[in-house]
C-alpha cells in the first residue's frame, strides 16, 4: 500500500518496515516548501536513504538555514563540554 508518500514494506501480516518517498527539504527542513523524493537506486546501492531534491531558498539562507538545524540537533555531553573548555 502507498498512502501520502509512505509504503509498508510487509511480510505475512506483520510490518516490518516503513519507508518514506517524499520528505520537507533537506537542507532548510522545509522552510522553502520543497518536497525531496527518495532515490531508490541510490538509497540500495548505499544502504541509507539517498534523496533527490532542492532547496528554494537563496545560498545566503541556505547557509543560515543548514547551520541553525545542526546548531538545534547539537546535543553535547558533559564529556564534550570539559573538553571544549580545557582547550580554551
Amino acid at each position: 500500500a502507498d498512502t501520502m508518500g509512505i509504503s509498508y514494506i510487509c511480510s505475512s501480516h506483520f510490518c516490518c518496515d516503513i519507508v518514506y518517498f517524499f520528505q520537507a527539504c533537506g537542507i532548510c527542513g522545509g522552510r522553502c516548501g520543497a518536497e525531496w523524493s527518495r532515490n531508490v537506486a541510490e538509497t540500495h546501492r548505499w544502504g541509507e536513504a539517498q534523496w533527490d531534491g532542492e532547496c528554494l531558498l537563496s545560498p545566503q539562507e541556505q547557509e543560515d538555514a543548514w547551520h541553525a538545524r545542526m546548531l538545534a540537533e547539537f546535543q553535547p555531553t558533559d564529556d564534550d563540554l570539559i573538553d571544549a573548555l580545557s582547550q580554551l
